[in-house]
């Protein structure tokens, strides 16, 4: 079953348009077990998804996206440094949306 949000998607809803994601991640998911239920990110913007996004190909891909947490007191250091490091997957959410 695919996301029903692409990194596309979030990269335009987020870092692009320079606003925060608040995540809820699916119960049975991987990145709920490592992040918990809900996390507040900004999506990292880099080249490859400043060409992504701007192609012409309308392409939406799924997979792990890096993000920085903003409401950092609940988690680790290396739950903060795994967040940026390795991100989540994108079939790992449940609702996603602009703060």
């Amino acid at each position: 079953m695919k996301a029903s949000y692409s990194k596309e998607y979030l990269y335009v809803r987020g870092a692009k348009s320079y606003r925060a994601l608040s995540i809820l991640f699916k119960k049975t998911s991987s990145s709920y077990n490592e992040f918990g239920e809900f996390v507040v990110v900004e999506p990292i913007w880099d080249d490859e998804n400043e060409v992504r996004v701007n192609s012409e190909n309308g392409v939406n891909t799924y997979g792990q996206i890096k993000a920085k947490i903003i409401v950092e007191d609940q988690f680790s250091n290396e739950q903060l440094e795994r967040m940026m490091e390795v991100g989540f997957d994108t079939d790992d959410i449940c609702v996603a949306d602009h703060v």
